[in-house]
């Protein structure tokens, strides 16, 4: 019996099937892949990620929001080829997709406020950002809501 010791058949096996799935496409979107993690100013860790696409999809959301882009940034081009590099599982939803997770993020937190309403405040600032567009149609965008309970302050941000 021969000896396989020193061939590299075995090396051009694995090499050819790792071809047929690059990284980031496996077959299990569960499957954890290994990623450094910042830990200090620079120190790394070493740790697992698994692709989650709810939290891709709210980071965008969230993304849109707090740069105060238009819903139609998800159509260019441009953006399109970035996400397609950065993260290639994760399939583009449409702007109007886009619009209404934007509106459903609104609702839950128009809810979360509601309920700090309802509990025993007993003074509230408001502070928002306004600002007008091109058709001169005037838009507030930010809400900073400071409550106030029995002398202890609590802090709500939503933009």
């Amino acid at each position: 019996m021969e000896s396989t010791s020193g061939s590299t058949t075995n090396l051009n096996n694995h090499l050819k099937a790792c071809l047929k799935r690059p990284r980031g496409n496996t077959s299990n979107p569960k499957q954890s892949e290994l990623t450094f993690v910042k830990v200090g100013q620079e120190t790394t860790d070493l740790s697992t990620w698994v692709f989650d696409k709810d939290a891709v999809r709210k980071a965008l959301v969230r993304m849109i929001i707090m740069d105060e882009l238009p819903f139609k940034i998800v159509e260019g081009e441009g953006f399109k080829y970035f996400l397609s590099i950065a993260c290639p599982r994760f399939s583009l939803p449409s702007r109007w997709t886009i619009r209404r997770d934007c509106l459903d993020l609104f609702n839950s937190m128009k809810s979360v406020i509601k309920n700090c309403f309802e509990k025993n405040i007993s003074r509230v600032c408001l502070t928002t950002d306004t600002w007008t567009s091109l058709q001169r149609i005037s838009f507030s965008n930010k809400l900073y809501l400071y409550l106030f309970q029995n002398n202890s302050s609590s802090h709500s941000s939503w933009s």
